[in-house]
C-alpha cells in the first residue's frame, strides 16, 4: 500500500474514535446542548426557510404559531435585536451555508459528525504542512495525531461548533503563504486571501494568530523587498475580498464584522474592568472555574522547549513557533470574552495551538540527534501524552453525562407530550437542544409574559404546556452582565393558575417541570 493511502486509512481510522462517541451521544435523537444548539438551528432554519434573508434571521418555530420573535427562549449572548426587531444568532453566516450545503440532503443530526469530517482533514493538512518543513512523511503522520489527539485540538471535534472548520481554513492560509514562498502563483494568492477571510469570520482570534505568524516571518526574513514582492498580491486581493465580506455584513447586520463583529464590541465594554491578569492565569496555569492549558495539557511545557532549538535555519519553523507562542500568551489580554467552564474554555487558543506545535516538531526533527537530548524529549513527550489523554477523558466523561440528562428530560419531555414548551428565564436554554426543532418553545420573564402566553394558548386551543424552570438557579454567571442576568435569567416568581392550571409536577435533575391544562378540559 502506498504511504499516501497509508496515511489516509490511518487518519480515518482514529477519527472513528470522536464518531463512536457521537453516535452514542446523539441516540436516537440529536445531542446539542449550549452554543452548538444555537448553531444547529441557524443551520434548520437555512434548511427549511424559502426567503433568504428570513433564513439568516433567529430560528423560532414558535413564530408560526404567532407569537412573537421577542419571546424567543435564547438570548445573551447568542441571539440580539437590531433596532427594527429582527433577531439575529451571532454566529457566521458562513458556517450556516458550509454545514447546509454538506448535509441538506441528510436528517438534522447528521450535522454533527460533519466536524469530525473536518478534523479528519486537518489531520491530512497537518500532516502536509510537517512534509513542507521537511519532516519525513513516516514521522509526520505520528506527528500530526499526536497534535490532534493529545492537545486540547481533540475536544472540537466532539462539539458541534464551526472550531474544526475554521482550523481548515486557517491550515489551508497556513499552507498556501508557504507555496506563495516558494512560487507565488494567482491560485495560491487566491487561496490564501479567501482562507484568511473565512477564518476571520468564522473565529476573528485566530486570524491574529495568523498576523502574528505574518509579522514574525517578515521580521526574520533576510530580504524584505522578496518578500513583499511575493505577498503583495495575496495583500491586495485579501483586503478586496474583506471589503466585499464586510459590504454584506453591514447590508445584512448593520455592522462590518457581523454579530459576532457587534458582539464583540458590546464584550469589549461590559467586560472592560476584567482583571487582566487573573483572566491571563486562568486561561494559562488555571483557577476554580478553568483548568488551564498547561496543567490540563503539559505537552504545552515540552512546546516551551522549543525557545533552544530557535538557532536551527528553517526561517518559517521559528515563525510559527514564535507565533503560536505570542499568541498564547496573548490571547487572553487581546480577546476581552472567552466564554468555557473548566475544560472547555482553551477554544480560543486553538491557532496558537496549531502553530506552536508544528513550528517545535519541525525545528526538533532539524536539530542534530543527541541521545541524552532526545530520550528526555521522548520520556516528556509521552509523560504529557498521557495527562492530555486524562484531560481528554475528563471532557468526554462531562459530555457523556450532559448527553444522558438531555436524553431523560427528552423522555420526560416526549411523555408530558407538551403542545407548548414555556421557559421561565433563560437559564435553561443551553439545554433545548434537539426538542427545540420538534416542540414549540417560549420564553417568560415575567408573570405578565406567563399570562399573555396563557391567553394566546388558549386562543390556538393548545390543551396542554409544559412550564420548565431552575429553582435556586446556580447557573454559572461570571461571564453574563449583571443587568441581564438579574431580568433575564434570575428570576423566582412562580406561575399563577389562569387559565390552566397543574396537572403533573416533577424534577429531573435541577429541573422543575410543572404540566399544564386547560382549565375546561380536566
Amino acid at each position: 500500500m502506498k504511504i499516501r493511502s497509508l496515511r489516509v486509512l490511518i487518519f480515518f481510522l482514529v477519527c472513528l474514535y470522536p464518531l463512536l462517541h457521537r453516535i452514542q451521544w446523539n441516540g436516537d435523537s440529536v445531542f446539542v446542548g449550549s452554543d452548538p444548539e444555537i448553531k444547529l438551528y441557524q443551520v434548520e432554519a437555512l434548511r427549511k426557510g424559502t426567503n433568504f434573508s428570513e433564513k439568516l434571521q433567529c430560528y423560532f418555530p414558535a413564530k408560526d404559531l404567532g407569537f412573537e420573535t421577542k419571546q424567543i427562549p435564547i438570548g445573551y449572548p447568542w441571539a440580539f435585536f437590531k433596532k427594527d426587531g429582527t433577531c439575529y444568532f451571532q454566529y457566521p453566516v458562513l458556517f450556516t451555508l458550509v454545514q447546509s450545503s454538506i448535509g441538506f440532503l441528510f436528517p438534522i443530526h447528521w450535522m454533527t459528525y460533519i466536524p469530525i469530517l473536518f478534523f479528519f482533514l486537518n489531520l491530512i493538512l497537518t500532516d502536509k504542512l510537517l512534509r513542507e518543513l521537511g519532516v519525513k512523511e513516516k514521522i509526520s503522520i505520528v506527528v500530526s495525531i499526536l497534535i490532534h489527539f493529545f492537545s486540547f485540538l481533540f475536544l472540537s471535534t466532539l462539539d458541534y461548533s464551526e472550531l474544526t472548520l475554521t482550523n481548515f481554513f486557517a491550515l489551508i492560509s497556513v499552507l498556501s503563504y508557504f507555496r506563495i514562498e516558494k512560487s507565488p502563483t494567482l491560485l495560491y494568492n487566491l487561496a490564501f486571501a479567501f482562507s484568511v477571510n473565512f477564518s476571520f469570520q468564522l473565529r476573528p482570534e485566530v486570524t491574529i494568530g495568523i498576523v502574528f505568524f505574518i509579522i514574525v516571518h517578515f521580521l526574520l526574513s533576510g530580504n524584505k523587498r522578496t518578500w513583499i514582492r511575493n505577498h503583495f498580491l495575496s495583500g491586495i486581493i485579501a483586503v478586496l475580498v474583506l471589503g466585499c465580506i464586510s459590504f454584506f455584513n453591514y447590508k445584512l447586520y448593520g455592522h462590518v464584522f457581523g454579530m459576532r463583529g457587534m458582539n464583540t464590541i458590546q464584550d469589549v465594554d461590559t467586560f472592560s474592568n476584567r482583571s487582566y491578569i487573573g483572566s491571563w492565569i486562568a486561561d494559562l496555569w488555571g483557577s476554580e472555574s478553568k483548568i488551564g492549558i498547561f496543567k490540563g495539557y503539559p505537552l504545552f511545557f515540552v512546546f516551551l522547549s522549543g525557545i533552544f532549538f530557535l538557532k536551527r535555519t528553517n526561517v518559517i519553523s521559528k515563525s510559527l513557533f514564535l507565533s503560536g507562542l505570542l499568541f498564547i500568551f496573548l490571547v487572553p489580554i487581546l480577546s476581552p470574552y472567552r466564554a468555557g467552564v473548566d475544560i472547555f474554555g482553551m477554544r480560543y487558543y486553538e491557532i496558537g495551538a496549531y502553530l506552536t506545535a508544528i513550528g517545535f516538531f519541525s525545528l526538533y526533527l532539524e536539530f542534530p540527534k543527541q541521545k541524552p537530548i532526545h530520550f528526555l524529549l521522548i520520556l516528556s513527550l509521552l509523560t504529557s501524552m498521557y495527562f492530555g489523554y486524562k484531560s481528554d477523558l475528563r471532557a468526554i466523561r462531562i459530555w457523556k453525562s450532559s448527553a444522558e440528562m438531555y436524553h431523560v428530560l427528552k423522555k420526560e419531555i416526549n411523555t408530558a407530550k407538551p403542545m407548548l414548551i414555556v421557559h421561565r428565564g433563560l437559564s435553561l436554554s443551553y439545554l433545548m437542544g434537539g426538542s427545540y426543532l420538534e416542540i414549540p418553545q417560549v420564553v417568560a420573564y415575567t408573570e405578565n409574559d406567563w399570562i399573555e402566553i396563557q391567553e394566546k394558548s388558549k386562543s390556538l386551543n393548545l390543551k396542554q404546556i409544559l412550564f420548565l424552570f431552575w429553582p435556586g438557579n446556580s447557573l454559572y454567571n461570571e461571564e453574563i452582565p449583571k443587568s441581564i442576568w438579574k431580568t433575564k435569567f434570575d428570576l423566582s416568581w412562580m406561575p399563577s393558575e389562569d387559565l390552566y392550571e397543574t396537572k403533573e409536577e416533577i424534577s429531573v435533575f435541577h429541573i422543575r417541570m410543572k404540566q399544564f391544562v386547560l382549565k375546561s378540559e380536566r
